[in-house]
Protein backbone atom coordinates (compact mmCIF):
# COMPACT_ATOMS: atom_id res chain seq x y z
CA UNK A 1 0.00 0.00 0.00
CA UNK A 2 1.44 3.35 -1.02
CA UNK A 3 1.50 6.03 1.64
CA UNK A 4 0.81 9.59 0.67
CA UNK A 5 3.43 12.21 1.47
CA UNK A 6 2.11 14.65 4.03
CA UNK A 7 2.57 18.28 3.04
CA UNK A 8 3.94 20.65 5.70
CA UNK A 9 1.35 23.03 7.14
CA UNK A 10 0.85 26.39 5.50
CA UNK A 11 2.99 29.06 7.13
CA UNK A 12 0.87 31.52 9.10
CA UNK A 13 3.72 33.83 10.08
CA UNK A 14 7.04 34.24 8.26
CA UNK A 15 9.68 36.48 9.86
CA UNK A 16 12.75 37.52 7.87
CA UNK A 17 15.83 39.01 9.48
CA UNK A 18 18.96 38.20 11.41
CA UNK A 19 19.00 36.52 14.77
CA UNK A 20 21.47 38.32 17.02
CA UNK A 21 24.18 37.38 19.45
CA UNK A 22 23.69 39.98 22.17
CA UNK A 23 26.42 40.68 24.71
CA UNK A 24 24.88 41.01 28.18
CA UNK A 25 26.20 41.19 31.73
CA UNK A 26 25.49 37.46 32.09
CA UNK A 27 27.23 36.60 28.79
CA UNK A 28 25.97 36.16 25.24
CA UNK A 29 22.24 35.68 24.58
CA UNK A 30 19.97 35.03 21.63
CA UNK A 31 18.37 38.21 20.35
CA UNK A 32 17.04 39.80 17.20
CA UNK A 33 13.52 40.76 16.19
CA UNK A 34 12.82 37.47 14.43
CA UNK A 35 13.63 35.55 17.63
CA UNK A 36 11.20 37.49 19.82
CA UNK A 37 8.48 37.97 17.21
CA UNK A 38 8.72 34.38 16.03
CA UNK A 39 8.41 32.97 19.54
CA UNK A 40 5.45 35.29 20.20
CA UNK A 41 3.67 34.15 17.04
CA UNK A 42 4.26 30.55 18.13
CA UNK A 43 2.61 31.29 21.48
CA UNK A 44 -0.33 32.73 19.57
CA UNK A 45 -0.87 29.30 18.04
CA UNK A 46 0.48 30.09 14.58
CA UNK A 47 2.61 27.95 12.29
CA UNK A 48 5.80 30.01 12.25
CA UNK A 49 8.87 30.10 10.02
CA UNK A 50 12.02 32.23 10.15
CA UNK A 51 14.53 33.03 7.42
CA UNK A 52 17.82 34.16 8.91
CA UNK A 53 21.58 33.97 8.64
CA UNK A 54 24.16 33.15 11.30
CA UNK A 55 27.13 30.88 11.93
CA UNK A 56 26.51 27.15 12.06
CA UNK A 57 27.68 27.03 15.66
CA UNK A 58 25.22 29.61 17.01
CA UNK A 59 22.65 27.95 19.27
CA UNK A 60 19.07 28.35 18.02
CA UNK A 61 17.52 25.74 20.32
CA UNK A 62 15.36 28.44 21.95
CA UNK A 63 13.47 28.61 18.64
CA UNK A 64 12.28 25.01 18.86
CA UNK A 65 8.90 24.56 17.19
CA UNK A 66 9.68 27.15 14.50
CA UNK A 67 10.63 26.12 10.98
CA UNK A 68 14.06 27.61 10.27
CA UNK A 69 15.84 28.39 7.03
CA UNK A 70 19.36 29.38 8.04
CA UNK A 71 21.66 30.89 5.42
CA UNK A 72 25.22 29.90 6.17
CA UNK A 73 27.51 32.67 7.35
CA UNK A 74 30.94 32.97 8.86
CA UNK A 75 29.55 35.41 11.44
CA UNK A 76 26.47 35.95 13.58
CA UNK A 77 25.21 39.53 13.81
CA UNK A 78 26.36 40.71 17.23
CA UNK A 79 25.51 43.73 19.35
CA UNK A 80 26.91 45.21 22.53
CA UNK A 81 24.75 47.62 24.51
CA UNK A 82 26.42 50.14 26.79
CA UNK A 83 24.06 51.90 29.19
CA UNK A 84 24.79 55.35 30.57
CA UNK A 85 22.68 57.38 32.99
CA UNK A 86 20.43 58.81 30.30
CA UNK A 87 20.79 56.68 27.16
CA UNK A 88 21.90 53.47 25.49
CA UNK A 89 25.01 53.33 23.33
CA UNK A 90 25.08 50.43 20.89
CA UNK A 91 27.90 48.77 18.99
CA UNK A 92 27.64 46.23 16.18
CA UNK A 93 30.63 43.92 16.34
CA UNK A 94 29.79 41.40 13.59
CA UNK A 95 27.28 40.93 10.78
CA UNK A 96 25.94 37.83 9.05
CA UNK A 97 25.10 37.44 5.36
CA UNK A 98 22.43 39.70 3.87
CA UNK A 99 18.99 38.32 2.96
CA UNK A 100 17.54 38.77 -0.53
CA UNK A 101 14.73 37.17 -2.57
CA UNK A 102 16.99 34.34 -3.72
CA UNK A 103 17.11 32.87 -0.20
CA UNK A 104 13.33 32.42 0.10
CA UNK A 105 12.22 28.77 -0.22
CA UNK A 106 9.68 28.39 -3.04
CA UNK A 107 6.98 26.88 -0.82
CA UNK A 108 7.32 29.67 1.78
CA UNK A 109 6.24 32.43 -0.57
CA UNK A 110 2.55 31.94 0.22
CA UNK A 111 2.83 32.69 3.97
CA UNK A 112 -0.26 34.47 5.31
CA UNK A 113 1.64 37.10 7.31
CA UNK A 114 5.12 38.22 6.23
CA UNK A 115 7.16 40.23 8.72
CA UNK A 116 10.28 41.97 7.41
CA UNK A 117 12.42 42.46 10.50
CA UNK A 118 15.86 43.95 9.76
CA UNK A 119 18.20 44.70 12.65
CA UNK A 120 21.36 45.61 10.71
CA UNK A 121 20.34 46.64 7.18
CA UNK A 122 20.44 42.95 6.24
CA UNK A 123 16.96 42.58 4.70
CA UNK A 124 16.98 43.84 1.13
CA UNK A 125 13.98 46.19 0.65
CA UNK A 126 13.15 44.55 -2.70
CA UNK A 127 11.59 41.74 -0.65
CA UNK A 128 8.60 44.04 -0.19
CA UNK A 129 7.82 43.46 -3.87
CA UNK A 130 8.49 39.74 -3.77
CA UNK A 131 5.51 38.50 -1.75
CA UNK A 132 1.78 38.84 -2.18
CA UNK A 133 0.61 37.66 1.23
CA UNK A 134 -2.61 38.43 3.03
CA UNK A 135 -0.64 40.82 5.23
CA UNK A 136 2.83 42.33 5.29
CA UNK A 137 4.28 44.08 8.31
CA UNK A 138 7.63 45.78 8.75
CA UNK A 139 9.67 46.78 11.76
CA UNK A 140 12.13 49.12 10.01
CA UNK A 141 14.50 49.67 12.95
CA UNK A 142 17.38 47.91 11.20
CA UNK A 143 16.99 50.00 8.06
CA UNK A 144 17.45 53.13 10.19
CA UNK A 145 20.71 51.96 11.77
CA UNK A 146 24.05 53.12 10.38
CA UNK A 147 27.57 52.66 11.69
CA UNK A 148 31.13 53.48 10.70
CA UNK A 149 34.54 51.90 11.23
CA UNK A 150 34.22 52.48 14.98
CA UNK A 151 31.15 50.15 15.02
CA UNK A 152 29.06 52.58 17.06
CA UNK A 153 25.46 52.55 15.85
CA UNK A 154 23.59 55.74 15.01
CA UNK A 155 20.03 56.30 13.83
CA UNK A 156 19.49 57.87 10.43
CA UNK A 157 16.45 59.90 9.35
CA UNK A 158 13.21 58.03 8.71
CA UNK A 159 12.86 59.80 5.36
CA UNK A 160 15.49 57.43 3.93
CA UNK A 161 12.82 54.68 3.91
CA UNK A 162 9.81 56.89 3.10
CA UNK A 163 9.26 55.15 -0.25
CA UNK A 164 9.00 51.73 1.44
CA UNK A 165 6.35 52.55 4.03
CA UNK A 166 3.19 52.54 1.83
CA UNK A 167 3.97 48.98 0.72
CA UNK A 168 3.25 47.54 4.18
CA UNK A 169 -0.13 46.90 5.77
CA UNK A 170 1.35 48.04 9.09
CA UNK A 171 4.61 49.49 10.39
CA UNK A 172 5.84 49.24 13.99
CA UNK A 173 8.83 51.03 15.51
CA UNK A 174 9.77 52.76 18.76
CA UNK A 175 10.00 56.43 19.62
CA UNK A 176 13.72 55.77 20.22
CA UNK A 177 14.02 54.80 16.53
CA UNK A 178 12.66 58.28 15.75
CA UNK A 179 14.99 59.89 18.30
CA UNK A 180 11.93 60.84 20.38
CA UNK A 181 10.88 63.36 17.75
CA UNK A 182 7.07 63.68 17.85
CA UNK A 183 7.00 65.77 14.69
CA UNK A 184 8.84 62.99 12.83
CA UNK A 185 6.28 60.54 14.21
CA UNK A 186 3.29 62.40 12.80
CA UNK A 187 5.03 63.06 9.47
CA UNK A 188 6.00 59.41 9.10
CA UNK A 189 2.41 58.36 9.79
CA UNK A 190 1.28 60.19 6.64
CA UNK A 191 3.20 57.65 4.55
CA UNK A 192 1.92 54.52 6.36
CA UNK A 193 -1.38 52.71 6.06
CA UNK A 194 -1.08 51.98 9.78
CA UNK A 195 1.75 53.08 12.07
CA UNK A 196 2.28 51.96 15.66
CA UNK A 197 4.93 53.76 17.72
CA UNK A 198 5.87 52.06 20.98
CA UNK A 199 6.81 54.31 23.91
CA UNK A 200 7.84 51.98 26.75
CA UNK A 201 6.08 52.97 29.98
CA UNK A 202 4.02 55.57 28.06
CA UNK A 203 2.28 52.88 26.01
CA UNK A 204 1.92 53.33 22.26
CA UNK A 205 0.48 55.67 19.65
CA UNK A 206 -1.46 54.24 16.71
CA UNK A 207 -2.01 56.15 13.45
CA UNK A 208 -4.26 55.19 10.52
CA UNK A 209 -5.78 57.40 7.85
CA UNK A 210 -6.44 60.73 9.51
CA UNK A 211 -6.95 59.08 12.91
CA UNK A 212 -4.65 58.75 15.90
CA UNK A 213 -5.08 57.01 19.26
CA UNK A 214 -2.78 56.93 22.31
CA UNK A 215 -2.93 53.65 24.20
CA UNK A 216 -1.63 53.64 27.79
CA UNK A 217 0.73 50.94 28.99
CA UNK A 218 -0.57 48.22 31.29
CA UNK A 219 0.90 48.18 34.77
CA UNK A 220 3.65 45.61 35.29
CA UNK A 221 6.80 45.24 37.36
CA UNK A 222 9.61 45.63 34.84
CA UNK A 223 12.46 43.15 35.03
CA UNK A 224 13.79 43.42 31.48
CA UNK A 225 12.31 45.29 28.52
CA UNK A 226 14.59 43.65 25.95
CA UNK A 227 12.55 42.46 22.99
CA UNK A 228 9.29 43.94 24.23
CA UNK A 229 8.94 46.08 21.09
CA UNK A 230 9.41 42.99 18.91
CA UNK A 231 6.81 41.13 20.95
CA UNK A 232 4.45 44.09 20.56
CA UNK A 233 4.99 44.06 16.80
CA UNK A 234 4.20 40.37 16.37
CA UNK A 235 1.09 40.61 18.54
CA UNK A 236 -0.02 43.77 16.70
CA UNK A 237 0.43 42.23 13.26
CA UNK A 238 -1.46 39.11 14.33
CA UNK A 239 -4.42 40.95 15.82
CA UNK A 240 -4.65 43.59 13.09
CA UNK A 241 -4.57 40.87 10.42
CA UNK A 242 -7.45 39.17 12.26
CA UNK A 243 -9.65 42.19 12.92
CA UNK A 244 -8.42 45.11 10.78
CA UNK A 245 -9.04 47.19 13.91
CA UNK A 246 -5.84 49.13 14.74
CA UNK A 247 -7.01 50.24 18.19
CA UNK A 248 -7.91 46.73 19.36
CA UNK A 249 -4.65 45.49 17.86
CA UNK A 250 -2.74 48.15 19.83
CA UNK A 251 -4.49 47.29 23.09
CA UNK A 252 -3.86 43.61 22.54
CA UNK A 253 -0.18 44.15 21.69
CA UNK A 254 0.32 46.37 24.74
CA UNK A 255 -1.14 43.68 27.00
CA UNK A 256 1.10 40.97 25.54
CA UNK A 257 4.18 43.21 25.80
CA UNK A 258 3.34 44.08 29.43
CA UNK A 259 3.52 40.39 30.33
CA UNK A 260 6.89 40.09 28.61
CA UNK A 261 8.72 42.75 30.65
CA UNK A 262 8.21 40.78 33.87
CA UNK A 263 10.86 38.24 32.78
CA UNK A 264 14.33 38.36 31.29
CA UNK A 265 15.59 37.79 27.77
CA UNK A 266 14.12 35.33 25.30
CA UNK A 267 12.22 33.60 28.11
CA UNK A 268 10.13 36.75 28.51
CA UNK A 269 7.71 35.80 25.75
CA UNK A 270 4.24 34.97 27.13
CA UNK A 271 3.37 31.32 26.74
CA UNK A 272 0.26 30.10 24.97
CA UNK A 273 -1.34 29.18 28.30
CA UNK A 274 -0.54 32.62 29.76
CA UNK A 275 -2.21 34.30 26.80
CA UNK A 276 -5.26 32.06 27.16
CA UNK A 277 -5.43 32.38 30.95
CA UNK A 278 -5.20 36.15 30.81
CA UNK A 279 -7.84 36.35 28.10
CA UNK A 280 -5.45 38.32 25.95
CA UNK A 281 -6.94 37.41 22.58
CA UNK A 282 -9.59 40.00 21.84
Amino acid sequence: MQTMRQEPPLIDYLAIGHVAKDKTIEGFALGGTVSYSGRTALSLGLNVAIITSCSDTFDLSALAGIRLHRLASQHTTSFENIYTQDRRIQKITAKATDLNPHVIPEDWRNAKIVHLAPIAREVEPELLNYFSPEFIGITPQGWLRVWDSSDFVQVTRWETIKHLLPKADAVVLSDEDLQFNEEAETEMAKHCRVLAVTKAARGASIYWGDEQCDIPAFEAIEVDSTGSGDIFASAFFFQYHQTRDPVHAGIFANRVASVSITRQGIQSIPTKSEIEDAGLII
